[in-house]
């Protein structure tokens, strides 16, 4: 699938950034004309030039402001440190309660490469920094394995510092390049796979996933969601089955459509069925 090159810089002062999310302002704003934008009001123009929030390709990090919740605050904090010191943002300083960056040197030179917006309008990026001699403006005819080595995405994955969540819009060189950094990070015990539960954990209570087990992302909020509808786990498998979020099995081919298809949950144990390299998730 053709992807677009633009040329820009980071922006993360003022801002809620997560581990996985950061802000870019295009050097030349008519270059957002290649993409459908859902809210026009959202798109930069020349004249009225302004940063947008990026979804970074491929990658989850762990939350730190979901619904006002916040995964193990020690290891979700560090992931978004990690995120901004691999964007090149230095002098950095947090609010109290570490939701919002108050200073920074930021407008990092970067380049960010994309086939098209999420339904917030956010471009999905594959994020570099420097431009690595891609001229602004180019159309590719897709990714390729050197490009993703290259980028922010595969260096926060191999690393260990944020989860794989494919989608099925995801490329495949991505897919792949992606998996074979986590596969390694995985095998090392790097970062995140040093903690994670998401194979298996008993879920007492809320606090269970705010302070105690690292888990898949996508996984935390769905058992926020379920824990602000409800005051029974009793009712988590039915929740779970009438929850709609399609996927698909990635080495078996086969299609689920429920959020229940994902997991095994007797009682208060809840597991996940698959592995997350194994998994494309229906785009939002």
């Amino acid at each position: 699938m053709p992807v677009v090159v633009l040329r820009g810089t980071y922006h993360v002062k003022g801002r809620e950034p997560d581990g996985d999310s950061i802000a870019f302002m295009a050097d030349d704003p008519t270059l957002w004309d290649h993409f459908v934008w859902k809210d026009q009001r959202r798109k930069p123009r020349p004249g009225r030039n302004k940063p947008v929030q990026l979804r970074i390709e491929a990658i989850d990090a762990l939350e730190t402001h979901y619904e006002g919740y916040s995964q193990p605050k020690a290891i979700a904090k560090s992931a978004t440190h990690q995120l901004l010191t691999a964007f090149g943002v230095r002098a950095l300083s947090y609010n109290l309660n570490f939701t919002s960056i108050i200073k920074a040197e930021d407008g990092v030179p970067g380049t960010i490469i994309s086939k098209g917006l999420d339904m917030y309008d956010r471009p999905i990026a594959y994020a570099l920094l420097g431009d690595h001699g891609l001229a602004d403006g180019a159309v590719l005819p897709g990714m390729t394995e050197q490009l993703v080595a290259a980028t922010i995405n595969f260096k926060l994955a191999a690393e260990g510092q944020v989860y794989p969540t494919f989608y099925t819009t995801t490329d495949s060189v991505g897919v792949d390049v992606i998996s074979r950094g986590v596969a390694d990070a995985i095998e090392q015990k790097r970062g995140i796979w040093t903690f994670d539960r998401s194979p298996g954990f008993t879920f007492w209570e809320p606090r269970t996933i705010y302070e105690d087990v690292v888990i898949l992302p996508k996984l935390f909020r769905r058992l926020v969601n379920f824990s602000n509808a409800s005051d029974s786990m009793d009712e988590f498998a039915a929740w779970a089955n009438a929850k709609r979020d399609p996927f698909k099995v990635i080495s078996t081919g086969a299609s689920h459509t429920k959020f229940g298809d994902l997991l095994e949950i007797d009682g208060r144990d809840v597991a996940m069925k698959f592995d997350p390299l194994d998994i494309l998730f229906k785009a939002d």
